[in-house]
């Protein structure tokens, strides 16, 4: 559009795939471990849009060029083996499990039990019940914790040139999905995260109700007041049976690349077989935008050298980077 000022291209597309490869554990007294079979029914949906724009294009040489991609897809399980409800796909750190209606990439964990809504205690319910000691009480439940698919990916590339200088610049961003830090727990419980200096001294007390009992039935519930130590609280508080308190939102924006780059003049070339030069100084990773401090949330682990997305697993902090590149043309 425009006279090229301005450029779309939207794509919008639905896929079913049919026949997934599943294995199903058998009694190992029938001499075999699992069955390999084909099922299930998985619909994939999504739309992907490009965006090409030059807002600036003015007489002097100075030009603004933007190139903006944005992707959003969804994976509904519409049907699994006869007669199999659940379908675990990875167990290690938490369970990525597959179910009629729910999406690929669905986690499920353990956490603390929450209250149950009784009459006269409606307001309490949903909060972490704790013991008479007030430490919270583990629920071996699993529950949905998330998933760790985003809700969109979003990617944003400027290049400003003026005469013979360019500058650009690269933003990334990833809206959505949960991710667990075994880096949060292993650190929480071993007192090397910053957050478990508060109140070393004087103790916490864990945040929750405690069950008001007349005999072995639960007919309310009073607010938790018994003071932990600092050790006591952290160290059950992040254990790493807990995948709930370690679960973070994924959101990140990154400064992902910045290049600036200097195109030598023609005039300098004429006796020479060089097209052109150009040197340019490249920085990426400079910067990031998450709501969690301490760890990278784009980390993925690894299990015998499969990728295990959704769980970070102390990962090497990432690194910044600074370049320098020379581009010749013949």
């Amino acid at each position: 559009f425009f006279g090229g000022r301005l450029g779309l291209d939207l794509t919008w597309y639905s896929t079913n795939s049919k026949n997934q490869i599943i294995r199903l554990p058998l009694d190992i007294t029938s001499g075999y471990e699992e069955v390999v079979i084909n099922a299930g029914e998985i619909q994939n949906q999504g739309v992907e849009v490009m965006l090409n724009a030059t807002p600036l294009d003015l007489p002097f040489g100075l030009r603004w060029d933007m190139n903006v991609n944005y992707s959003r897809n969804r994976s509904e399980i519409k049907e699994l083996a006869q007669g199999l409800n659940f379908y675990e796909i990875s167990g290690n750190y938490v369970v990525v499990g597959a179910e009629v209606g729910g999406r690929m990439g669905d986690m499920y964990g353990t956490g603390f039990r929450e209250a149950e809504s009784i009459p006269g205690f409606e307001e309490l319910a949903g909060q972490v019940v704790h013991d008479e000691n007030g430490f919270a009480i583990p629920d071996p439940n699993l529950k949905k914790l998330g998933n760790y698919n985003p809700d969109f990916m979003l990617g944003f590339y400027n290049t400003i040139t003026w005469k013979n200088l360019s500058l650009g610049f690269l933003f990334d961003w990833r809206q959505g999905g949960k991710i667990m830090s075994r880096t949060v727990l292993i650190g929480g419980t071993s007192g090397m995260m910053d957050f478990t200096a508060e109140s070393r001294e004087n103790g916490l007390v864990s945040k929750g109700v405690q069950e008001i009992m007349t005999g072995d039935e639960v007919v309310g519930y009073r607010q938790n007041d018994v003071i932990l130590s600092g050790r006591d609280f952290y160290w059950w508080r992040f254990q790493r049976r807990n995948e709930e308190v370690g679960l973070f939102d994924a959101t990140f924006v990154k400064l992902r690349e910045v290049k600036l780059g200097y195109t030598l003049p023609q005039a300098l070339l004429e006796n020479t077989p060089l097209q052109s030069v150009t040197v340019s100084v490249v920085g990426r990773n400079l910067a990031l935008w998450t709501e969690n401090p301490h760890f990278d949330p784009e980390s993925i682990s690894f299990d015998g050298g499969n990728p295990v997305p959704g769980v970070e697993d102390m990962a090497t902090p990432s690194s910044r980077s600074l370049g320098f590149n020379i581009g010749i043309r013949f």
